[in-house]
């Protein structure tokens, strides 16, 4: 008999954890996916999660817990719907998987949120609220109403409207901070919980989550997070600073497979400082920012095969030699773009941009902002209104065939510096 944080579990007789929500059980598993790379391949015992009643997080954290402690394995999700009430973290997940078995649908429950009474100063570390203890000590929150001053990287005012900060003590009118606010807050200023529903920040490697519905519940959420690194299915974060670059290991051999993601806030899957990673035959719904993110420091990821309906793009950003290839995107906002955030050498470059095709987008559908060089874009095609469907600026870009038919105006719009190879003649 073993022991574990929520109650006991015997991995012979796969007895079942007495916990509410969700329930879990131990398996020897054999089961593999043919067309996972090594990295991602586990062996050995699997922890199998059934839907409850209440909130299921607690439970899909513990198996996440154990998938840790014995280095690996599969977490196998029975089919249900499952209430999520807090974020799953990701972090420390090495050759494990994630495998939804049926319809399994993961929703986002509502984030917990209140307004506040009067206006704080910068420098307190007491907010008045309507109601405090909605939240409890360690968490995390959001706290809109700011007027925070910043900068691009390089060099531009960047208005920031929100601080975030830490728990420390609950009262019914109030809540006190870990840490003194760093900006004025005023009131009746919103104050939330915001969340993902996976989000992995440190020692991943191996990963893969497969076959899952992640509702992000959009509609349901009374106040909208303003942080853009909240409220995404999938948000993986490796250490970097925007001066120096990684400053730890990237998030490594993280693969996303066959999975829903609809109804986000901001991003459908994410990846910053990752490497060797990359999402595939997703469908992303209806997300208010990018349906996939290849951000900071990525290296070596892959969107391949995916449909993207309703979301703003698939946004490369300060990332390099990454696929983007054979994507439908349909009804999206800004179609691919590249650029540059990062004052930094050597980002935005090589990257292939390939096969996709674009239904009801407005153009440009495929942008190479000024940053993004030495980048193929090749095979893409699609109905466009008015042209210019392609719109490349940077240095060193090599724009093949990209059969668009652009009923008026130019196809492509292409800055000094980059290649257009003549098609081949007969």
């Amino acid at each position: 008999m073993v022991e574990s944080g929520i109650g006991r579990y015997d991995a012979g007789m796969c007895a079942r954890l007495p916990v509410s929500g969700a329930r879990w059980r131990k398996v020897v598993s054999s089961w593999t996916a043919p067309w996972l790379l090594p990295l991602a391949c586990v062996a050995g015992e699997a922890i199998v999660v059934s839907p409850g009643p209440g909130d299921d997080a607690p439970a899909l954290r513990a198996a996440l817990d154990a998938l840790r402690r014995q280095g690996g394995g599969d977490a196998i999700l029975a089919a249900g719907t499952y209430e999520v009430g807090a974020q799953l973290s990701l972090d420390g997940l090495s050759g494990a998987r994630i495998i939804g078995r049926g319809e399994v649908v993961l929703r986002l429950a509502p984030g917990r949120w209140t307004r506040t009474t009067r206006a704080a100063g910068r420098g307190d570390t007491a907010l008045f609220v309507r109601q405090g203890d909605v939240f409890s000590p360690g968490l995390r929150i959001e706290i809109q109403g700011a007027n925070r001053e910043s900068q691009t990287p390089d060099g531009r005012p960047h208005r920031i409207p929100y601080v975030n900060g830490t728990v420390r003590e609950v009262q019914p009118d109030r809540i006190v901070l870990a840490e003194p606010l760093g900006a004025d807050i005023a009131a009746d200023a919103a104050v939330l919980h915001p969340m993902n529903i996976f989000d992995g920040r440190r020692d991943i490697r191996g990963l893969t989550i497969q076959g899952l519905v992640l509702d992000l519940n959009r509609d349901a959420w009374p106040v909208a997070p303003l942080d853009h690194s909240s409220h995404s299915g999938i948000f993986l974060h490796g250490p970097y600073s925007y001066e120096k670059g990684p400053t730890g290991p990237r998030l490594e051999g993280i693969r996303i497979i066959g999975c829903t993601v609809r109804g986000a806030h901001h991003r459908g899957i994410a990846f910053y400082s990752a490497c060797h990673s990359g999402v595939y035959d997703c469908r992303i719904e209806n997300t208010a920012a990018e349906g996939i993110d290849f951000d900071h420091f990525a290296r070596h990821c892959a969107a391949v095969g995916n449909t993207l309906v309703g979301c703003q793009n698939i946004e490369i950003n300060d990332a390099s030699e990454c696929l983007v290839a054979n994507n439908l995107l349909r009804g999206c906002r800004a179609g691919i773009v590249v650029w540059q955030w990062c004052q930094l050498p050597g980002l935005n470059e090589r990257n292939l941009i390939l096969r996709n095709r674009f239904e009801d987008c407005p153009p440009p559908v495929i942008v190479l902002k000024e940053g993004a060089d030495h980048n193929t874009v090749l095979g893409n095609a699609g109905a466009i209104d008015q042209g210019p469907a392609l719109v490349v600026a940077g240095t060193g870009n090599i724009v093949g065939e990209n059969p668009f038919h652009v009923a008026r105006g130019p196809v492509a719009q292409i800055g000094p510096g980059n290649l257009r190879p003549a098609p081949e003649r007969e």
